[in-house]
């Protein structure tokens, strides 16, 4: 099974991060076609991606677009249909509607296109109505958290408190239809390491399988954090092992009781863990 632990951002524009694609250790590459991209840059940004897709690569690759609800959105949705290129997933940005993800799906399928999708649910509207969202991005999808933008539209702090609500919505419209939940980036920068780690170990509590990166230094704590540690992964095979012998009755562990609900949740953390493993 693949890893979304780290999604690393990187702006189709600069070219001297594009060279370094590979070298930082991220699960996955994405060239950014939006915010990262002046207005009017975005053309020439879309032909260096087209470029650079279009050849075949030995590392994961993914690409943000533009909201379809802008002319640079339906021309980045117009060089997807039409190119055959090396991407595993599209992050469309700003979905607000169900029905953009179904417009997707439809283009794709007619080019005979197959990239999952990763909506990026980042305004009020979009927190609203993510189930609906949810329920058409398709197999092998997931739903990405935005914070900046929707701090910015509703006025609230980019902190842990402040977004609860809106990364509770998410993760549990992720879990209904069986999707990744991805969440959104350590902005600061300039805060210790730990701050970065802390933050983390409470998206992966909740949940969350990874986080997107905007920076080199963030990768090998943020894929530390999100794998699954030794103890933790011994104890799961522990409690499957247990359950197994029990024919998935109710047992006694070694310190707590083995029902049910804690034999799917270590089942599942395996199944998921593809053999990333941290000491």
């Amino acid at each position: 099974m693949k890893t979304y632990r780290s999604l690393m951002f990187t702006p189709a524009t600069r070219t001297a991060d594009l060279n370094k694609i590979g070298t930082l250790g991220a699960d996955i590459y994405i060239i950014d076609l939006e915010d990262a991209v002046p207005e009017y840059k975005k053309d020439r940004a879309r032909e260096t991606a087209k470029l650079l897709l279009s050849n075949k690569s030995s590392h994961r690759m993914g690409i943000r677009i533009n909201s379809l609800n802008t002319l640079h959105g339906l021309k980045d949705l117009q060089m997807l249909t039409e190119n055959d290129l090396d991407i595993e997933l599209v992050i469309p940005s700003k979905v607000n509607q169900a029905h953009e993800l179904r417009l997707m799906h439809d283009l794709f399928k007619d080019a005979g296109r197959s990239y999952c999708l990763f909506p990026l649910i980042e305004t009020a509207e979009s927190v609203k109505n993510v189930f609906d969202i949810a329920a058409s991005v398709g197999q092998g999808g997931g739903l990405v958290f935005g914070s900046a933008d929707l701090s910015a539209e509703i006025g609230i702090d980019i902190s842990w408190d402040a977004l609860l609500h809106a990364r509770s919505q998410i993760m549990l419209a992720a879990s209904m239809y069986q999707l990744k939940a991805i969440d959104t980036p350590f902005f600061n920068l300039n805060a210790p390491n730990h701050a970065l780690i802390q933050e983390s170990k409470q998206s992966k509590a909740m949940g969350f399988v990874g986080r997107l990166v905007i920076h080199p230094d963030q990768v090998s704590a943020v894929n530390q954090t999100y794998s699954l540690t030794e103890a933790v992964m011994n104890e799961c095979k522990k409690i499957v092992s247990i359950a197994h012998k029990n024919k998935n009755n109710i047992a006694k562990g070694s310190n707590h009781i083995i029902g049910p609900p804690f034999i799917k949740l270590a089942a599942r953390r395996l199944m998921s863990s593809d053999d990333q493993v941290e000491n």
